[in-house]
């Protein structure tokens, strides 16, 4: 395995395995999971190889990890799972050894002649699951992920011979949950890790409130973690600051080296709005994505949502495929799956549907010639929204509501994400 997009979310994502079974090789690990004998993972290359160990007392901590529950998966789709995340993880890549004293914390007591021994490897995987089906959507399967550390104890004379192994994986069923896990691992890997791969380009704004509260204590740290989010979703970020008070310096950067995303966390302003119509006179193919006026604790996760939908992921682990990648026709027959076998009469199908518009994240963005707002189908479903409701002002589209199965508003915080769309960033379909 390369370095080459070793720390990528939407590669991750298209190599999902589904939960089947295989026949066991014969010999088989004493580890079980139908793993080989001489069973190893290839972290990169140039790097030794990671085998389990082979022997009862150097296998007790992971076999006691490998028989906990995961999430509501029975006893052999938890087999499965960890097959394939120790034997096909699509994510394997060497990160930081921890210290003696992290591992005694963490559970896993390591004698200190030891500590020059521990290796550790970042591990990734997402899972398909047929069986189960999603009510109101095509989906046939629910996807879930494994992302965590591998961290194994080897002879002092031969790095690829361990003795003693332990795994901290978490199972999670969400998209941003799975960023939350690769930034962790992303930041205890090398320079030359990190750097592996190819990365386009975003540029986040911060308005002058937003970045003034970013005290000098926190701003780095605040600064490497939108990185960490940028990079695990295959982007590379500059951060832009303070718009009121630096506008010609943001438009000469926009103008000069115009990014092919820009996320705008400040409230809409006249400078604003110039840096946003400089990015489109550029000519790149525009994405931009408002945040809005944010407080900088809800900026992180405002930030991460907006990652995952820019590099085509659904909440729900599904990849999304860009309208800049393909033709309009394929993507009207390629739609979320969450998009069909929802009815709710009056609201969607839209009834009576006047401009019928294409958003790369949202979707299906359609107007109702009826009442005159406009609808999208709520791809999160967070709180149970299946639709979302907006007005249209000056070519922006603003939330309105969410809306139920049923067909009833619900009453909910609004988050950022989709609070406005612009009809300047969608195309007709």
């Amino acid at each position: 395995m390369s370095a080459a997009g070793t720390f990528d979310i939407r590669r991750i994502v298209e190599q999902a395995r589904a939960l089947t079974a295989e026949s066991a090789p014969v010999p088989e690990h004493p580890i079980g999971l139908g793993l080989r004998s001489k069973h190893f993972l290839r972290p990169n290359e140039g790097q030794p190889r990671v085998r389990l160990p082979k022997r009862a007392e150097g296998l007790r901590q992971i076999n006691e990890i490998i028989s906990r529950e995961i999430l509501d998966l029975d006893q052999h789709e938890r087999q499965v799972a960890w097959r394939i995340l120790l034997g096909q993880p699509s994510l394997c890549a060497p990160i930081r050894a921890p210290t003696v004293s992290e591992l005694m914390e963490l559970g896993f007591p390591v004698p200190e002649a030891e500590g020059p021994w521990v290796r550790a490897v970042a591990l990734a995987a997402v899972y398909q699951r047929e069986t189960a089906t999603k009510p109101d959507t095509n989906i046939t399967g629910i996807r879930f992920a494994g992302v965590g550390r591998l961290v194994v104890v080897t002879e002092e004379k031969n790095p690829e011979v361990s003795v003693n192994a332990w795994a901290d994986v978490r199972w999670v069923v969400s998209e941003r949950a799975l960023s939350r896990g690769m930034e962790f691992l992303y930041n205890k890997a090398s320079i030359s890790i990190q750097q592996g791969g190819r990365r386009r380009s975003a540029a986040l704004l911060l308005g002058d409130d937003l970045a003034d509260s970013l005290d000098a204590d926190t701003t780095s740290t605040v600064q490497n973690d939108l990185s960490a989010i940028a990079a695990v979703h295959g982007f590379n970020l500059q951060v832009l600051r303070r718009p009121r008070s630096h506008a010609g310096t943001i438009l000469d950067h926009v103008r000069r080296t115009p990014p092919r995303l820009l996320v705008i966390a400040a409230p809409q302003e006249p400078k604003v709005e110039d840096i946003i119509n400089t990015y489109r006179a550029t000519g790149v193919t525009p994405h931009v994505y408002q945040l809005g006026a944010r407080l900088p604790e809800e900026m992180l996760e405002d930030f991460r949502e907006i990652m995952g939908l820019a590099a085509g992921i659904n909440p729900g682990l599904f990849p999304i495929t860009f309208f800049s990648e393909s033709s309009e026709e394929e993507y009207i027959d390629s739609a979320v799956p969450a998009e069909a076998h929802l009815v709710i009469p009056g609201i969607w199908p839209v009834p009576n549907p006047g401009r019928r518009l294409f958003h790369p994240a949202f979707r299906r963005v359609i107007e109702n010639l009826a009442d005159g707002y406009w609808y999208t189908r709520d791809l999160s479903e967070h709180a149970n929204s299946r639709v979302k409701q907006y007005r249209l002002e000056a070519r922006i589209l603003y939330h309105v509501s969410d809306i139920d199965a049923e067909g009833k508003a619900i009453s909910k915080h609004k988050g950022a994400v989709g609070a406005i769309i612009r009809l300047d960033d969608m195309r007709g379909i």
